[in-house]
């Protein structure tokens, strides 16, 4: 990628996107695909921002259950579904653990609900995945199996776990300079360490 400040300057674009994150990549992606002329810029290094976060999960959307909000969770799904398909080679499954307890939210069933819901709203997660990119169904696990699994976990208010996957990106820096790249391949003009003053 080459940064061309003299036209991003003295071009006039459809489209200025501000911020140079995975958001704002996809975007630049997406709006030169469909034919737009299409300029990003970005004040610091890409990806700096929240794009840079250490979790470096691609969710399912399990947790806007507590909201109620279905179509969130559908709409997150098929989000990690795509990205999954699209970079098998960056994002992977993940396997995540939660204790559970006698309170309300952390209750055992309160967590089999939520999760044969989320099961039963992303049910054709695995559509067009390889083998290695299969998520299984979510269940519980004993609280034995658990403290098995986390030996340093203390007490006897453990009743279980609830066991779900998600994606988890390898390299997100290496997902967002594809991505900017591939806008850029698409005839995007991109640059970084340019700050939109007004």
């Amino acid at each position: 990628m080459k940064r061309n400040l003299t036209q991003l300057a003295n071009k006039k674009y459809d489209i200025l996107i501000i911020g140079g994150g995975i958001y704002g990549a996809s975007v630049a992606r997406d709006a030169a695909l469909r034919g737009l002329s299409v300029a990003l810029i970005e004040r610091a290094d890409f990806g700096q921002g929240a794009s840079g976060n250490n979790l470096k999960i691609v969710h399912g959307g399990l947790r806007y259950l507590q909201d109620g909000n279905l179509p969130l969770v559908r709409q997150m799904s098929r989000e990690r579904q795509a990205w999954m398909r699209i970079a098998p080679h960056l994002i992977r499954p993940l396997p995540c653990l939660m204790p559970t307890n006698g309170r309300l939210k952390s209750n055992k069933w309160v967590m089999k609900t939520a999760l044969t819901m989320t099961d039963l709203v992303s049910f054709d997660r695995n559509r067009g995945m390889s083998f290695t990119q299969y998520l299984p169904k979510s269940h519980l696990i004993s609280s034995q199996k658990c403290q098995d699994i986390l030996p340093g976990l203390a007490g006897n208010f453990v009743t279980g776990a609830a066991v779900w996957h998600d994606g988890q990106i390898l390299n997100s820096e290496r997902l967002l300079l594809s991505v900017l790249q591939s806008a850029v391949v698409e005839g995007a003009q991109i640059a970084n360490y340019v700050e939109a003053i007004d």
